[in-house]
């Protein structure tokens, strides 16, 4: 028995070696293939070291947090954390996001934006949609047109699993609710899919989902549905003619895909978390062989989905997608290519339609600067 007591020790002692030493081997040789971290997760460089940062202890407090963020098996080690974390206490590590009944994710902003707890004040909101009233008419002597899309939000749509820090708070006034109402007397062109989501939560939603349990945007059929019911009112309130969408079949899958479980990539986690059956519609473009109406899109990351099926490149004639309007896409994907914000008016000038997207919770932020610009 003592040989083989020996011989446990050893193998123990091997087993300590090998986890002090096996994070340091995989940073300096990268020995296993690892998954990268989802979500903002922002790569840290080594930072160089200087007379005055090393006097002023910089370098020291730059180095500690490359070394923090870049070790060896960092990946598995911050899982294995947000997986213990929400197993054993029901939280998650991931900023601004929060656990509601029944296993539903949220992005806090978005519970919120529906709670009207980020209600910017109607009188702001009269004076935003004035000025846009105004830009409108000075681009449709141009021959362009401004349409708006005001995109849903999961807070709007599953109020009845808020956390339950939330059950006692009464709803307030709402930006979409003041947008809305203004907007529609100012009569600009308002695509409502924040209302019509609603409208179909008791009977569309029931068979195939426009939102899931674990993402933050409209699920991949509710992307459909958007472009699909968007053209149609874009060349209705225009004028202008689009190619159409023509769905081919219908596929389901509990395995979910794209975005429809971004909350839970974010997070980070090692297990999966139960989700519906998701709907993924299979579709092509008909009509026109080449599109001549050109929109440049100004939108949040709700445009993304819609952007990836492609909206811009097959039915937009190639237009520009102005995320946050800070970066012009797709340019941005080779080369960084900030929007020139003092060239508004004439970059506008470029395109047939203004496609102004937003969602619930970035209605304090509604045109993202795009009026701003224009009016400076």
């Amino acid at each position: 028995m003592g040989k083989y007591t020996g011989h446990i020790k050893n193998g123990l002692f091997l087993l300590v070696l090998v986890a002090l030493f096996l994070p340091m081997l995989q940073s300096k040789f990268k020995i296993f293939n690892l998954e990268p971290l989802k979500g903002a997760v922002q790569a840290t460089e080594d930072p160089y070291i200087s007379k005055e940062r090393w006097l002023s202890g910089e370098y020291q407090r730059l180095q500690e947090q490359y070394v923090k963020d870049s070790f060896g098996l960092r990946e598995p080690f911050v899982r294995l954390y947000n997986q213990l974390n929400f197993s054993m206490y029901n939280q998650t590590s991931a900023a601004g996001i929060v656990i509601g009944k029944e296993g539903y994710l949220y992005e806090e902003s978005y519970i919120r934006a529906y709670l009207g707890l980020d209600f910017i004040g109607e009188d702001s909101i009269r004076k935003q949609v004035g000025r846009l009233r105004i830009i409108t008419d000075s681009l449709k002597q141009k021959g362009v047109e401004v349409v708006v899309l005001l995109a849903p939000g999961k807070g709007s749509f599953y109020p009845e699993f808020f956390p339950e820090s939330y059950d006692g708070i009464k709803r307030g006034q709402t930006n979409f609710e003041t947008y809305k109402k203004y907007l529609a007397k100012a009569e600009i062109n308002v695509f409502d899919a924040h209302t019509w989501f609603g409208a179909m939560k008791s009977d569309v939603h029931q068979k195939n989902k426009l939102y899931s349990k674990t993402g933050i945007h409209w699920s991949k059929y509710g992307e459909y549905l958007v472009a699909d019911s968007l053209l149609a009112y874009m060349s209705q309130a225009t004028g202008r003619s689009f190619p159409g969408i023509k769905l081919d079949r219908i596929e389901y899958d509990s395995k979910l895909r794209d975005t429809d479980n971004d909350i839970w990539k974010g997070m980070n986690l090692i297990r999966p978390l139960n989700d519906f059956e998701m709907t993924y519609p299979v579709f092509h473009r008909t009509g026109a062989e080449r599109n001549t109406t050109r929109v440049v899109t100004i939108a949040d990351s709700y445009f993304w989905g819609l952007y990836w099926m492609g909206l811009p490149k097959d039915y937009f004639a190639n237009g520009e997608f102005w995320y946050y309007m800070e970066q012009r896409y797709p340019q941005s994907f080779t080369t960084p290519s900030p929007v020139n914000k003092e060239n508004v008016e004439q970059e506008i000038g470029q395109n047939n339609i203004v496609l102004l997207i937003c969602t619930e919770s970035n209605l304090p932020r509604f045109g993202f600067g795009f009026i701003e610009s224009f009016f400076k």
